[in-house]
């Protein structure tokens, strides 16, 4: 089976760029916190580990005005998008029947400790759209394009 994306990444124009500010600000101050500008930079669409908007930020003051927010997002963090292969390659790796499908309690182990941990909210939170066998297993090419998209929809299964 090929899986094809349909949506590509687009740009992010300096409006969507003022709205996405304008709606973390909640308090209507002109400024958000460091904590929003990680939020506000992956609601537009970028991916950056912990570290790289950590690094980006660590300069900053804790009130961050969108000017300084809008340098935050021009950095060059990778999209979802720019990870799809490099993601379904190590899952693939880890594929251990080569056939597409992965033990959805193993993934879930793994991904609450390696790397950047993530918790077990966090955990049900990425998996809640994935759909496991009653074997518990799930097709991790859909958990790729679910994280790449956003929507399972987007997904075409194509007959090789």
């Amino acid at each position: 089976r090929n899986v094809i994306i349909t949506t590509m990444a687009k740009e992010v124009s300096a409006d969507e760029q003022k709205d996405c500010f304008a709606a973390l600000d909640t308090q209507q101050q002109s400024h958000i916190t460091k904590d929003q500008v990680k939020t506000g930079v992956r609601a537009l669409g970028k991916n950056p580990t912990e570290a790289e908007i950590d690094a980006v930020l660590k300069d900053l003051p804790e009130d961050i005005s969108f000017t300084s927010f809008k340098g935050v997002y021009q950095n060059k963090f990778p999209s979802p998008q720019s990870q799809d292969a490099k993601a379904r390659s190590i899952l693939q790796i880890l594929d251990p029947n080569s056939d597409g499908m992965m033990k959805e309690s193993e993934f879930r182990q793994m991904i609450s400790t390696i790397g950047e941990p993530m918790d077990h909210n966090e955990v049900d939170l990425l998996m809640e759209d994935c759909v496991s066998n009653n074997n518990g297993f799930f097709r991790y090419e859909d958990f790729v394009t679910l994280m790449v998209t956003g929507y399972m929809d987007h997904i075409v299964h194509n007959q090789a």
